[in-house]
């Protein structure tokens, strides 16, 4: 079944008695860079229907977004003002923001606060591109530790951004305003403005 579409809720035989489980559920992603985006949406639909079977769509759903994290403090800002974006553009009324290393506020405080906020479902979504390391081992490591405090809270770690077709779209927006800002005198990006890395034409000699 498609990225995301395959829910598996089983839970190790290690663990706590069922009532008070902390629940994992296991999304099975297979990347491919054809039909991404009718995968992707057959995706969220076929796990729409599952939630609505098993009780999810009815719970309260929190998201936690996460980098890899930063020491300097206007990258690890850049996080908490997307957070807050995706929020306001998604009307998702719990969503925090979390690092994986190097800062607060790390994966295991995003989570309690997501739960502090009434979510029994936690939604882990990777602000990555790529599907490397950090995202097959570290992440879903320090989510089980994260999960570990909050028996019967069930939690799912999504896929990465991936090979979506609307990166084509974020990344010429970002060219085209970057050409404009250089060739027409055009207002630097948000990205850019007051640092010292604005976007600047350059030419070996």
């Amino acid at each position: 079944m498609e990225c995301c579409a395959r829910v598996d809720a089983r839970v190790s035989a290690r663990e706590a008695p069922s009532h008070a489980r902390t629940r994992r559920l296991r999304p099975r992603h297979h990347f491919s860079a054809s039909s991404t985006l009718t995968r992707r949406t057959r995706a969220r639909v076929a796990f729409a229907r599952a939630s609505s079977d098993d009780g999810v769509a009815s719970d309260v759903v929190g998201v936690v977004v996460v980098d890899h994290g930063s020491r300097r403090a206007a990258s690890n800002e850049q996080l908490e003002r997307f957070a807050a974006l995706y929020a306001t553009a998604t009307g998702r009324a719990v969503v925090e923001p979390a690092h994986m290393e190097l800062a607060p506020p790390t994966i295991a405080d995003a989570f309690e606060r997501c739960v502090e906020r009434g979510a029994n479902v936690v939604v882990v979504a990777p602000f990555f591109l790529s599907p490397g390391r950090h995202w097959q081992e570290d992440i879903p490591r320090l989510v089980d530790e994260a999960a570990a405090a909050h028996p019967g809270v069930k939690y799912l770690i999504s896929a990465p951004i991936g090979l979506h077709p609307l990166m084509a779209e974020v990344i010429d927006s970002r060219l085209r305003h970057c050409l404009a800002h250089v060739n027409e005198g055009g207002p630097e990006c948000d990205v850019c403005a007051g640092s010292k890395f604005g976007c600047e034409l350059r030419r070996t000699s």
